[in-house]
């Protein structure tokens, strides 16, 4: 796993206004970023839904 991912709360807490819509997003930058890690490329990640 990557030693970091750093979210950035305010960034999230813009576009989310419910505190489920911030867990949400959380999950899916997560997910993103665990994506790139593994070797995904954007595209591919992109199509997964992250």
């Amino acid at each position: 796993m990557p030693e970091k991912i750093t979210i950035y709360q305010k960034n999230i807490e813009v576009i989310c206004h419910s505190d489920e819509k911030i867990k949400q997003r959380i999950k899916k930058v997560v997910r993103h970023e665990v994506a790139h890690f593994v070797g995904f490329t954007e595209e591919q990640v992109r199509r997964l839904g992250y």
